[in-house]
């Protein structure tokens, strides 16, 4: 066979040549124009924002961290700990790192606040590359998101607070045994009496409503909101993000005094949907009248609730006078109001819940009690309560007559009137009411048969004061009380 000739060979070398250049440049354009390729992508760093996935960013980078909370994108000022299965790392916001070589296994363990237990969450597509540094978003914040069922329009425009607590049954060891962390957490072990199950006024905890549980420890000072924030009907999303985990109370009140609680378990990363179901607070309702029938204006009228332990719903806001009695080992406790009626003898105001309730007036000199104790109805917004005054005769009034030790008549001071058996109302009359020439005064609501203390207020007597062991009115209405000489202060030079 023939060997082919130099030049042949030559041609068919170019020939290999420049099909591989047109199959690799098919445009036929000159190679040396084109930008190097490699296998590395350098990434513009001056870019902003740059995100970069994990398998894409150079492994000599370093940056800050950036600690996120997943659920409201809220910076984080903490110390978290990334675990693989050979190193444990404790990483701090703003710390400059370099993470590129963490394996998506390792585990980020994160400590809350308040001395609750740590918890553990995988680092697997939790932590990106910036173009300022790293970003890891972890579950810290829990949000309780607000829903408040059965709200009247006419409570819409009123204004109102949405509000979490620690459950005070359920506080963990470390928060009770430490000093406050926030001005907002109470020291709860002896302040609050978790160290007996004991809550405010001596009540079992474990035996109160949640209102009252929570009602009793804001009133007595000894349990306060860990967050609160406006509540609106407009708004959107009516939420409250906060840190402590666990067991909590969700709550709503309103300017009236109107409020509902609700138990709510909270976690990490997790939104928790509160629906709190409204419950409007009890209405006194009524008229007036006089013993001619006619309603009587602009007349002061007392209101009294007797409270119930375990169910308290007195708030500090309330414009309440209050009374705490033990009586037999046995706590009565009580708030008062007193308002006027209007120009048809009427009046109409919202009390906080209780076991009773009572009505009172001394206008124009009359008297009218009347209580659910013994009417044996409650209040209600469709019912209105006719209080008839008994008209101040003679018949109807008791009189006192006070004299000093040797016999004479009193003539100045003021007396007061209480009915101690007069449990859980109360009821004191009236404010130092003087004495008249005659060293006497008259007074209706006493029934013969009826227990009082009689208090004479008066400047030289000690403490201010002479008041005798309760009294049994007799049926002739008519009591003499002899102020003795030892209740006097001894005359100095």
């Amino acid at each position: 066979m023939t060997s082919p000739k130099p030049t042949t060979l030559v041609a068919i070398a170019l020939a290999v040549c420049a099909g591989l250049f047109f199959r690799f440049n098919p445009q036929g354009q000159n190679p040396q124009s084109s930008p190097i390729q490699t296998t590395t992508v350098l990434p513009d760093l001056t870019a902003a924002p740059l995100v970069l996935k994990r398998d894409d960013y150079p492994p000599e980078l370093s940056g800050p961290l950036l600690i996120i909370d997943a659920l409201t994108s809220e910076e984080l000022d903490i110390s978290v700990k990334l675990i693989t299965s050979h190193t444990e790392l404790s990483l701090s916001a703003g710390e400059i790192v370099d993470l590129s070589e963490q394996p998506n296994e390792s585990i980020i363990r994160i400590i809350p606040e308040h001395g609750y237990e740590p918890f553990e969450c995988g680092l697997d597509g939790r932590l990106i590359k910036t173009g300022l540094g790293w970003e890891l978003k972890i579950p810290y914040y829990a949000v309780v998101d607000f829903q408040i069922q059965g709200l009247p329009e006419n409570f819409l425009n009123h204004n109102s607070d949405i509000q979490v607590f620690f459950d005070p049954r359920n506080v963990p060891e470390e928060v009770s045994k430490a000093k406050p962390i926030d001005p907002n957490i109470p020291a709860f072990m002896k302040d609050l009496g978790l160290d007996n199950s004991s809550g405010a006024f001596g009540t079992d905890y474990r035996e109160m409503t949640v209102r009252g549980m929570i009602r009793a420890g804001l009133r007595s000072k000894k349990l306060a909101p860990l967050a609160i924030d406006r509540y609106s009907v407009h708004n959107k999303s009516n939420s409250i993000a906060i840190s402590t985990l666990g067991k909590h109370i969700a709550g709503w009140v309103d300017e009236g005094g109107n409020s509902c609680f609700l138990e709510v378990d909270l976690l990490p990363g997790v939104r928790t949907k509160a629906v709190l179901k409204f419950s409007e607070r009890p209405v006194m309702r009524g008229v007036l009248l006089d013993w001619d029938n006619n309603p009587v204006p602009n007349a002061a009228v007392s209101l009294t609730t007797a409270l119930d332990l375990n169910d308290y719903d007195l708030s500090s806001a309330d414009r309440h006078a209050t009374i705490l009695y033990i009586r037999e080992g046995t706590q009565h406790h009580s708030a008062h109001r007193s308002i006027r009626t209007d120009v048809d003898g009427k009046f109409a105001v919202a009390v906080p819940a209780g076991k009773n309730y009572s009505i009172e007036s001394h206008a124009k000199g009359g008297y009218v009690f009347w209580n659910t104790r013994e009417m044996g109805m409650l209040p209600s917004d469709d019912r209105e309560i006719i209080l008839h005054l008994d008209e101040p005769t003679v018949e109807n009034m008791t009189t006192v007559t006070f004299r000093d030790h040797s016999g004479t008549l009193i003539t100045d001071g003021g007396v007061n009137f209480a009915i101690p058996g007069d449990i859980p109302f109360f009821r004191q009359w009236p404010h130092e009411a003087p004495l008249n020439q005659d060293g006497q005064i008259s007074t209706l609501g006493l029934e013969s048969g009826m227990e009082v203390t009689i208090m004479l207020l008066r400047d030289g007597l000690k403490h201010g004061i002479y008041a005798p062991l309760p009294i049994v009115v007799p049926v002739s209405r008519k009591i003499e009380i002899v102020v003795p000489l030892e209740a006097y202060l001894e005359p100095t030079d």
